[in-house]
């Protein structure tokens, strides 16, 4: 029994018998990612002995693949930034300046074509009915512009205001005494209704809120708006009747399309519905006025056109201008 118990405690194992020993065993087959190491042309060595380098390796590529994909978000983020600032700048500055440039362009439009009819001493087959509508608009929406601090909308319609009186004026002076009267009861109206709805929102209705003033304000801008794009259409029945569009002022036509169409833009930027929809409905009634021009072409003044708005003597196919040319 000692001497079983001295072997079995003092003898230790052969190492020929439990570990085989790295000369007389065979080698053992490299790993998937040993041979794809070996088949690209590197070293010799087992995949036991790469695996703590490629590990190391592999963590520093991971590391830097983490980096580079911050690095990405944070680039996208920036981007994102600078895309979001440049639509507010669009919306805020670029969009209503533009807006405001087509506007006076717009009102700029009959200036030409009044300033020969002073020139001939009559107003021809120009209808002189939008330009105290013109006038009407401006003040409504200077107005407006009070209410809301609205550099834009105050000078998108201050030119105009001072075109509208020139053209209107240059109207009463031209025009037969029938469209005469309509002219001068157009400006008292406008002189009447305007200043009587700023004095209600000041003095009577004083106690109401900014919101409810905007509101009020705006819907005046509305009725005024629609009214400004729709007077061209006095002259429709005269249109159809002679089958010319005479009285259908295009470069008008024109510049109110491209107007109502930014300030629809504009008003969608901002959500204002009282800036969107009026202008919407100038679109489309500008749209009905291309289809009579299209419809009708010029064809030049007639002998009498029977319009709501004559500006010549019918009895001798003369004009009859309040002030001659001398």
């Amino acid at each position: 029994p000692s001497t079983t118990s001295t072997s079995t405690t003092s003898t230790p194992p052969s190492p020929s018998t439990s570990t085989p020993s790295s000369t007389s065993s065979p080698r053992r087959p490299p790993s998937p990612r040993g041979s794809l190491l070996i088949g690209r042309g590197g070293a010799s060595a087992s995949a036991s002995a790469l695996a703590p380098t490629h590990g190391a390796e592999g963590s520093a590529a991971r590391h830097k693949g983490g980096k580079t994909r911050e690095q990405e978000c944070h680039f996208a983020v920036i981007a994102m930034s600078h895309a979001s600032a440049f639509v507010d700048v669009l919306k805020k500055y670029l969009a209503p300046a533009l807006g405001t440039l087509i506007a006076n362009v717009m009102y700029f439009a009959p200036l030409k074509d009044v300033k020969q009819a002073r020139r001939d001493g009559h107003l021809g087959e120009l209808n002189p009915v939008p330009w105290p509508a013109i006038n009407a608009n401006c003040i409504a929406w200077i107005g407006y512009s009070y209410y809301t601090k609205d550099w834009f909308v105050f000078w998108a319609n201050q030119p105009g205001l001072i075109l509208g009186m020139f053209y209107t004026l240059s109207a009463i002076g031209l025009a037969k005494e029938k469209t005469r009267n309509i002219l001068i009861n157009a400006c008292l109206a406008i002189t009447a209704v305007i200043p009587m709805a700023g004095m209600m929102l000041s003095l009577v209705l004083r106690d109401w809120d900014a919101e409810k003033k905007d509101f009020f304000w705006g819907l005046l801008c509305n009725l005024v708006l629609v009214i400004y794009y729709s007077a061209p259409l006095s002259t429709m029945y005269q249109v159809i009747a002679t089958k010319s569009s005479d009285s259908l002022h295009g470069p008008t036509c024109c510049m109110n399309m491209v107007n109502s169409s930014c300030w629809v833009a504009y008003g969608y930027s901002l959500h204002d519905p009282f800036i969107m929809y009026p202008n919407i409905v100038g679109a489309v009634v500008t749209l009905v006025q291309f289809g009579l021009i299209a419809k009708y072409p010029k064809t030049g003044p007639k002998e009498d056109n029977g319009s709501l708005f004559p500006t010549r003597n019918t009895r001798d196919n003369t004009y009859e201008p309040l002030v001659r040319n001398t």
